[in-house]
């Protein structure tokens, strides 16, 4: 008797449980290619043609000093013979000097590239999970995963929203 009372209570509380899951509302799941996003937004593509701006700004800079050393270094072989030891001393240590200068500016000009595009990389990815966020919000999805992120094996493509995530993102860009 007392086994048959556990089993009754037991089957009570699992169905009563079970009834739960079924009252709630289905999962709703989507699924954004980020990558996709970059290649194919016009946000992204302005981003990247305004950097690219800026890049060959500063490239050319670093061209202009590396030329400015390179007629250096050849006036001074050119001049070393006819010059006096105190002359290619002071020419040496000019050259000397620039090279240094140069070294300098190409470091400086790599670590600024490489935290321009850092910085442009996080802010337009930022925007793109709030856009994600009020797609996700508004459609109710219960979840929305990165397509190429480490845990999704398979989709079947009727939960991809990346389409519907680029539009919107451009929208809210312009």
């Amino acid at each position: 008797m007392k086994n048959l009372f556990r089993f009754v209570f037991v089957s009570i509380i699992v169905l009563g449980f079970h009834y739960n899951a079924l009252a709630q509302s289905p999962l709703k799941i989507g699924v954004v290619d980020i990558q996709e996003v970059e290649q194919k937004s016009m946000a992204f593509e302005k981003e990247r043609v305004k950097l690219q701006k800026e890049l060959e700004g500063m490239q050319k800079r670093l061209a202009d000093e590396q030329n400015a050393l390179r007629k250096l270094q050849e006036d001074y072989e050119k001049q070393s013979m006819m010059l006096s030891l105190d002359a290619q001393e002071d020419k040496r240590m000019e050259y000397e000097s620039k090279a240094r200068h140069f070294n300098y500016l190409y470091e400086d000009t790599q670590a600024r590239v490489k935290q321009l595009r850092e910085s442009a990389t996080t802010r337009l990815y930022n925007e793109v999970i709030g856009i994600v966020r009020e797609i996700g919000l508004k459609e109710g999805y219960t979840i929305i995963l990165s397509k190429r992120g480490t845990g999704l094996l398979y989709n079947d493509g009727s939960v991809d929203i990346t389409a519907e995530v680029i539009s919107a993102y451009d929208k809210a860009s312009q």
